[in-house]
Parts: C-alpha cells; structure tokens; sequence
C-alpha cells in the first residue's frame, strides 16, 4: 500500500496515482478526499495509441485537444495532474510500441490498416520534418 508507506513518513507529502489510461472520472470515489488526503491522479492524454486517430486531421486532433478540459478532465473529485502529453499524431516515434514492433500509422505495427507513411517522424529528430509538419505540430501543441 504506497499511500499508507507514504504517508507513515509524512502526512503532508502529495500522493499521486496513475490514471490507468482510464477516463479520469472512472476514479471518482477510490481514495475519495474525504477518507485520503492530498491524493492527485495522475492522466496522460496521447491521440496516437488507437487507429481511430490515425486518419485525424490537424484540425480534429486539435479540436479534440482543445475539448479536453470540458470533455475529460473535468467533473473528476481528485486534484488532476496531466503529467505527460506529447506533440506526437502518429505512433512513428522509433521505439514508440517497443523495439522492432513499428507504427499503426504505416501498418507496420501488427494491427490496423495504414493511413500514411512514417517517412521523417520515425527518425527521432524535428529537424528532418516537412515545413507543414513543423507548423501543424507547433499548432497542436
């Protein structure tokens, strides 16, 4: 039990727990305020890891970044950490799904149909990527 370790060394210290990838409202009523104290849950928010984002435009993958706050992150009865997100539209990222396992975006991951080729968002360096890719990554975040 991490909160009761934790919190066996200092009752003041804020305690956060991962989201699980599950809609953060899922949480509401486990380790409820009222019974734990300074607990925050912690949600990571990625638009890559589903093929139904594969065929987004920038414009859907900012609209959905943008409904965030009203969609998802709010109504949820803990302090909200989104402790990670990412500039990522595609699943190219080298390593991204494990070593050698590929991308959904170029159907080399073992699921899916491709919707695109990888090209320079597998190479690990913005440098290699196209003007537009640059401005619709720099719109996103």
């Amino acid at each position: 039990d991490g909160y009761a370790i934790v919190r066996g060394v200092d009752s003041t210290v804020g305690v956060a727990i991962s989201d699980g990838f599950q809609p953060p409202r899922s949480w509401n009523g486990f380790m409820a305020p009222k019974d734990f104290k300074n607990v925050h849950l912690d949600t990571h928010h990625y638009q890559v890891f589903d093929d139904a984002f594969k065929t987004f435009t920038i414009d859907q993958h900012v609209k959905l970044a943008c409904s965030l706050p009203k969609d998802r992150l709010s109504g949820v009865d803990k302090p909200l950490i989104v402790g990670e997100w990412s500039g990522a539209m595609t699943d190219c990222a080298k390593y991204l799904n494990g070593c050698g396992r590929g991308a959904r975006f170029d159907n080399s991951y073992p699921s899916g149909k491709p919707s695109g080729a990888c090209g320079a968002r597998s190479t690990g360096s913005s440098s290699k990527l196209s003007a537009q890719q640059k401005k619709d990554t720099r719109r996103y975040i």
